[in-house]
């Protein structure tokens, strides 16, 4: 598959809304699930620190960029099918 070919696919399922559906649905319930057991116990023990909150906000970020990659390889893959 050419760049373009990949570019034309990544720009297709940023704008579809079905991709954006199963982003937020899959991957925002297990980011905030994954944060909840990484940091958790430091939130409620009140030890925060700048790394605790960097961390907090990272994990749902990196969580949410492999859903989207995987909703859009899906996507790839249905249309390389037809």
């Amino acid at each position: 598959m050419c760049t373009a070919d990949k570019k034309r696919l990544w720009l297709e399922a940023l704008s579809n809304p079905g991709v954006w559906k199963r982003v937020c649905q899959l991957g925002l319930s297990v980011s905030l699930l994954q944060a909840v057991i990484n940091q958790g116990d430091i939130w409620l023990g009140h030890a925060v620190s700048r790394l605790v909150v960097v961390k907090t906000v990272l994990t749902p970020l990196v969580t949410l960029a492999v859903a989207l990659i995987s909703a859009r390889n899906l996507r790839g893959d249905t249309k390389a099918s037809r």
